[in-house]
């Protein structure tokens, strides 16, 4: 995931590790909503996604230490996977 409220280095804002991700679980139903659990910081939320060419997008409750009032987008992209059987 990318935060827009990152830097890395520095001491400006939350600083960001590119060494150290954050882990992420996600889950969606088959009727497009999903839950986000950042695992890092042991924050959840969810929404109700939109569908449009392969991407499922919706707004939000912010993840992280600095979770204020306003909400985050979540954009998701799906790509097909095609597994070789022997």
């Amino acid at each position: 995931m990318i935060y827009s409220d990152r830097l890395t280095g520095g001491s400006i804002g939350n600083p960001f590790s590119i060494g150290s991700p954050d882990q992420f679980s996600i889950y969606v139903s088959a009727a497009g909503h999903v839950w986000i659990n950042n695992q890092t910081w042991g924050a959840w939320t969810d929404f109700q996604g939109e569908c449009s060419n392969n991407v499922l997008y919706g707004w939000g409750a912010p993840l992280g230490q600095n979770n204020g009032s306003d909400k985050a987008m979540y954009v998701i992209s799906f790509a097909k996977i095609a597994y070789d059987y022997l």
